[in-house]
């Protein structure tokens, strides 16, 4: 007897002293496989190794007997477990002569984990770890992903500034999307970026290899943009970018003051606010103005002028500009050292409203006719604290209008009024805007007495007045020949050799009543052939307040003389007067 450990076909040799027996050789002696031992079966194939996802992976189990031999009768079954069954798409087992052929497709990369047995018993060569990777293959335009960069997570939203690039990536992806990472199969000039909004978009895309793109934008308008990634002529997944392009940062050459029509004007003591309207470097307007304090911006004004920043939350930024002191000033505003547009500004105070209290009275009056004193040739008497004038002279009040804090002011929308009042009635005068800047008020006062002057600003007494006034005193003026009345015996009807007298009671041209015997030197009558002098008189008509001046004279014969009376060589009424003398009484 013998015993085969390796199956197959032999030549069976029986030989005695070395003569072969009977019909030795035999020949086609066949020794079969045994039966199958798990624990000498083994197995074939890359699929031991692993492969790629979605792609079919396979390998052969191959039984064998204990002494190392292939069954080849067939209809031998494995019992084959791949671990997680729930990561395969598909795992078939083909019988063959030799054995089995197992098929599995993965759809995850990850590791496997490959168990075979035979009747039970566990088959030690063939158990293993398989390493599933990707199936990376060929990408898919369409599956190309957008993602990174400056996107907001999670979207497909991009945001960026004027002026600065924004940058995205594009992932290549195989047709189930999945990353492509071996390789950029793509040249970057077959990517084109196209960009609707405000103004035209510039683009760059760089190859970052292993098929992965960077893409940058850059635009100078801020606004909405729409951002669409053409790969080999084909659009990617995501559809489109939404780009928001914000304002860059603060310009000093984009930055400028609105200025109204008209210029910069103010009244003193009132403030006004412009609006610093701030602008990047490229013109877009910013949406929040400059905080109060910011050290960038700097505004440099006149020790006159007070100016400071206003910042108001979610606008543009205000200047205030103040002053007290009227004149045109220069306001220079700088951002981070550089002048803003247009700086710098000119601003322009005007008076405040007029102020009775702070304006100024000056009554100005002509003291003497004769001397032309006028208001337009400037040669005014001084301004007196109690003024005198007489009557008949044109009397002015000037008025010098300031505001409050002492500006002068020329506007005419307002009315100084001038009011004399008098003896009888008051007279009254509205000041006019007069060349040299003050506003004037003439007034002819023709009744003598004592006056209150009063000045006011509507109902507001100007200059320091009280409500009471100012004194004011007219006095007459000078005898007014046509108006004196002579009277008395002497200028009708008289007796030789008897004392005959002759008064005047005189007034001004405005009928003011005089002191005549002031004046009696200047008074002259002709009778008898002399002229007679006039001076006080103590003849009294029976009424009071009048000073009259008296003559006398005495004809020594019966007879008709005429008596002429004249005050400085002119004639009083009535004069000459024809005055018959009687004979006198024996």
């Amino acid at each position: 007897s013998y015993v085969a450990t390796v199956s197959g076909t032999y030549d069976l040799f029986v030989s005695v002293f070395g003569v072969n027996a009977g019909n030795s050789p035999f020949t086609g002696v066949v020794v079969q496989p045994g039966a199958v031992a798990a624990a000498a079966s083994t197995a074939s194939g890359s699929g031991l190794l692993g492969g790629l996802v979605l792609t079919p992976i396979s390998f052969n189990i191959e039984p064998r007997d204990a002494y190392g031999n292939l069954q080849t009768s067939g209809g031998i079954n494995f019992n084959i477990t791949i671990l997680p069954t729930t990561a395969l798409s598909a795992l078939t087992i083909v019988q063959t002569i030799l054995g089995q052929t197992v098929t599995y497709t993965p759809t995850i990369s990850q590791m496997y984990n490959l168990k075979v047995a035979y009747m039970g018993v566990t088959v030690p060569n063939i158990n293993a770890n398989l390493v599933v990777v990707f199936n990376l293959g060929l990408p898919v335009a369409a599956k190309t992903q957008v993602t990174g960069g400056d996107l907001v997570p999670n979207s497909l939203q991009l945001v960026g500034s004027a002026g600065a690039a924004a940058t995205f990536f594009l992932q290549e992806r195989n047709a189930e999307g999945m990353s492509i990472t071996d390789a950029s199969h793509y040249l970057a000039s077959q990517i084109k970026i196209t960009a609707n909004g405000p103004a035209d978009v510039s683009s760059t895309v760089l190859d970052m290899t292993k098929g992965r793109y960077q893409v940058s934008l850059k635009v100078t308008a801020a606004g909405p943009y729409t951002v669409q990634v053409l790969v080999a002529g084909t659009g990617v997944a995501a559809g489109s970018v939404s780009w928001t392009v914000g304002p860059g940062a603060t310009a000093a050459s984009g930055t400028e003051l609105v200025v109204p029509t008209g210029g910069i004007v103010s009244a003193a003591g009132a403030r006004i606010q412009l609006e610093l309207t701030t602008k990047d470097q490229y013109g877009n307007v910013r949406g929040t103005g400059i905080a109060a304090g910011s050290g960038p911006l700097i505004i440099t004004a006149p020790a006159e002028l007070t100016s400071t920043l206003v910042a108001e939350f979610g606008k543009s930024s205000k200047v205030a500009v103040s002053g007290t002191k009227t004149g045109t000033y220069q306001i220079a505003i700088t951002f981070s050292g550089a002048p803003i547009v247009s700086s710098p500004y000119s601003v322009t105070i005007t008076p405040a409203g007029v102020s009775a209290v702070a304006s100024v009275i000056a009554p100005q009056i002509p003291y003497n006719a004769s001397a032309n004193l006028t208001r337009a040739t400037g040669l005014l008497p001084p301004s007196l604290t109690a003024p005198v004038t007489t009557a008949g002279l044109t009397n002015w009040v000037v008025v010098t209008a300031r505001d409050q804090f002492g500006n002068l002011h020329t506007a005419t929308d307002h009315q100084f009024v001038v009011r004399y009042a008098g003896p009888a009635a008051s007279v009254r005068a509205t000041a006019a805007l007069t060349a040299d800047s003050t506003f004037t008020a003439t007034a002819f006062l023709t009744l003598a007495g004592s006056y209150a002057l009063h000045v006011t600003l509507g109902d507001v007494p100007v200059g320091g007045l009280t409500s009471a006034g100012a004194p004011f005193t007219v006095h007459t003026s000078t005898i007014y020949a046509a108006g004196c009345t002579a009277y008395g015996p002497g200028l009708s009807a008289g007796s030789a050799d008897v004392l005959m007298v002759v008064c005047v009671r005189c007034v001004d041209q405005f009928n003011n009543k005089l002191n005549a015997t002031a004046n009696a030197t200047s008074f002259q009558l002709q009778a008898a052939g002399k002229a007679h002098s006039f001076q006080a008189s103590a003849v009294v008509r029976g009424d009071t307040n009048w000073d009259d001046a008296c003559t006398s004279y005495v004809v020594s014969k019966s007879e008709d003389i005429t008596v002429p009376l004249t005050f400085l060589g002119s004639h009083l009424p009535g004069s000459p007067f024809l005055v018959s003398i009687a004979k006198s009484d024996p």
